[in-house]
């Protein structure tokens, strides 16, 4: 019998027969039997077995589903802001399963001019979240100008993070960012990167304890903007529905729904463009379906615009959007808001509140 170790066997091989036997028996019992070798010569008889798999496992990455869309994080003057997503990674153990033992990860921020501003003055701490494990970094040696550009390397060391065979798992990685005092963080942006071009960012081991190494890429996350003068969250967003009504042949049906948001100042006016079209960025329509907007609307109208709803410093206020879906009574579908856009000024819309706490409540189960 040959048997192969699937871990450890990975290369062609020759196996030296120096006898074998041939043997038949028919339906009368006559035994038919053929020896081929004397069992002493090596080299009676061949056979060969080529191993035909990867020659090892490869580690690959991507972005994770969750990884941050360009946002705007609002931070306080007073007190932290905490565990901030910075970014979402997602490693798979091509072909073999494999145990996280070291990850290293740069940061990055680009800042407002401001000498106190710096990066270890930023982050309380960066740690990073594989299922239900958290593990905090290690910030390493700063390089850079205080109040310009600064990055440094982040190690999370001592690890045993279980990675399945041919599976994704997601790294999310968070930061706990200082009290804003004298706006010393201001308009800053942070963004962190995941370079497996270096083989030495990553250690991943098989069951053998043999080094996996990754397959080339770089990968950086999308910027987070830090400023006290945005807008975010003055309350629980909602979605509710109206009655699901149906044409009398039943080839058509109507449904309202309604999204509430309430939304609060920093410490500078913010300005919303008052058309949904402007004012949202969501998820295209499902298919056989329309989805139109009916009605915008905020809870109090001191200071608005023509063209837009304005939220004074530290106030807050609730936006209500509500639209129509019609299509087929079978069709169904999802409808997810993703972005608030918003101005410091009456006539720039220019920033955008990006939040997947957001999106996960503001999403409309249509003909549910």
């Amino acid at each position: 019998n040959v048997a192969f170790n699937a871990i450890s066997d990975r290369s062609t091989a020759t196996l030296y027969v120096s006898r074998f036997q041939v043997r038949a028996v028919d339906g009368t019992g006559v035994t038919d039997t053929e020896t081929v070798g004397d069992g002493v010569a090596a080299d009676t008889g061949s056979r060969s077995f080529t191993y035909g798999g990867l020659a090892d496992g490869k580690i690959v990455s991507s972005y994770g589903a969750a990884n941050p869309l360009v946002g705007v994080i609002q931070i306080d003057t007073a007190v932290p802001t905490n565990k901030v997503l910075l970014a979402v990674y997602s490693l798979k153990s091509q072909n073999v399963t494999g145990t996280l033992t070291d990850l290293k990860l740069g940061v990055s921020i680009s800042g407002n001019g401001n000498t106190d501003g710096t990066l270890t003055n930023m982050f309380n701490s960066i740690y990073m979240t594989i299922g239900s494990t958290t593990v905090n970094g290690a910030i390493g040696t700063v390089s850079g100008t205080a109040g310009g550009y600064q990055s440094a390397t982040v190690d999370f060391q001592n690890l045993s993070i279980p990675l399945p065979a041919d599976a994704y798992t997601d790294v999310s990685v968070y930061g706990d960012i200082a009290a804003d005092t004298s706006s010393r963080f201001e308009g800053m942006l942070a963004s962190t990167t995941l370079d497996l071009s270096n083989s030495a960012n990553i250690t991943v081991d098989d069951p053998t304890f043999t080094a996996i190494s990754p397959l080339s890429a770089t990968l950086t996350s999308n910027d987070q903007e830090f400023t006290e003068s945005g807008i975010s969250l003055g309350g629980l967003p909602s979605v509710t529905y109206g009655d699901l009504t149906e044409s009398s042949n039943l080839n058509n049906a109507l449904q309202q729904f309604t999204f509430t948001i309430p939304l609060m100042a920093g410490k500078n006016a913010i300005y919303i463009p008052n058309s949904e079209y402007l004012a949202f960025a969501t998820t295209t329509t499902p298919t056989g379906m329309s989805i139109v907007p009916v009605q915008f609307t905020d809870d109090n109208t001191n200071g608005d615009g023509s063209t837009y709803f304005y939220i004074a410093p530290g106030q807050v206020k609730t936006i209500t959007a509500i639209f129509n879906a019609t299509g087929t009574p079978s069709t169904g579908g999802i409808f997810k808001l993703q972005e608030i856009v918003y101005g410091t000024t009456p006539s720039s819309f220019t920033k955008v509140m990006a939040s997947p706490d957001v999106t996960k409540i503001l999403t409309a189960v249509l003909f549910h």
